[in-house]
Parts: structure tokens; sequence; C-alpha cells
């Protein structure tokens, strides 16, 4: 190993090397990606990770009061407007100083993309709909252009990502990702060393 370059090599079931971590989503009400990230706070922080969650509101239903009820931190924005909220979200990134800050959903990764700018967190985004599906483009219902101006918008921000996560290699498909690997259970990864 020379100067901190080394590689952590482990098994997806084994804890490998703890980290700090800021989930950025709109709410944790009762839809997919919400309960989907509820459901892995206890598993990570039993590993021994720091984990906190910042969403962009209260939802009132879903997994929110649970989790705090059980002593995590799920904490709502409090600021209007995406300025004010990119801004109150930098200053928790900032405080907390988490070592990834992972979004989900499309509100949440522009606010999230945007908040984590310049503190030294990586980000990394998690593809969970389809939003941009050729499909969806060919109903008539939706307005094309407003749909392309969305896209441009995350492509545009996506550039701040250092590493994108789809739920299924469809969704990867849509959102424009050709090299999508399954990762079985058990599987040997290898992580590198995260570089602030």
């Amino acid at each position: 190993m020379d100067g901190g370059t080394a590689s952590y090599v482990g098994r997806c079931d084994e804890q490998v090397m703890p980290v700090r971590l800021m989930y950025v989503i709109d709410s944790l009400g009762a839809s997919g990606a919400e309960h989907s990230t509820a459901a892995m706070l206890p598993v990570l922080t039993e590993r021994g990770h720091e984990v906190r969650v910042t969403t962009l509101y209260d939802a009132g239903y879903g997994d929110e009061h649970d989790l705090r009820a059980r002593g995590f931190d799920v904490t709502p924005l409090r600021a209007a407007g995406r300025a004010g909220r990119v801004g109150e979200l930098r200053a928790r990134i900032r405080q907390f100083r988490p070592d990834i800050v992972h979004t989900a959903l499309f509100a949440s990764d522009q606010i999230g993309r945007l908040a984590a700018l310049g503190t030294g967190a990586r980000v990394v985004s998690s593809w969970v709909n389809t939003p941009y599906d050729r499909h969806r483009l060919a109903d008539p219902a939706v307005d094309r252009r407003k749909v392309r101006a969305v896209q441009a918008l995350d492509a545009a921000t996506s550039r701040l990502v250092h590493r994108f996560h789809a739920v299924s290699p469809g969704v990867a498909e849509a959102n424009g990702l050709d090299d999508f690997r399954h990762i079985a259970p058990g599987s040997e990864l290898y992580f590198p060393p995260l570089e602030k």
C-alpha cells in the first residue's frame, strides 16, 4: 500500500469500512424509494455507519415518525424555495461532514447535488424510476418539451455525481446507463478509499 491508495475488499454482507452517510430524499412517506431508504437505516447503523436523513418535507405518514422514535436523525428542511433549501442543506452537510451524500428522486437529486458541491462529500444518486423512457414520451398527454427540459436540468447536475445506482437494469437503461452491473448477494466487492 502506498500513500493511502489501498483498496478494501469484502463481501456484500460484511462491513468493510464505516462511512458517514447523509440521505437526501423528498420524504420518507410510504412509497418505494422512501420505504427502501427507511429499511436501509437500521442495517447501515448496525454495521457501524453513521447515517442521517434530510427530507424536503415531512410527509406526516410513512416511516418518518417511526424512525425518529427509534432514534434515527430524520430532519426536514425548513427553508422555502430551491435556493433556500440548497443553502440550508449545504450548511447541514458542512456541519455533519458526510463521506457520501446519497440522493433519490428528482427534486432531492437537484438540491442534494448542488448543496454538496464544494463540501468534499461524494454524491451518489439513485435512479428509482423511468421519467425519460421512450414509452412515456410517446404518451400524447405528456408534454415532451417539459420532460426534455427537466431531463436537461437532470443531465447538467448529474455531472456533480460520483456514482449512480439504479434499482434495476430497466431503470438504468431508461436513464441512459448502458453498463449496468448486477451485484449478486455474496459477491466480492472492492472499495477504493474515499478521497476528499
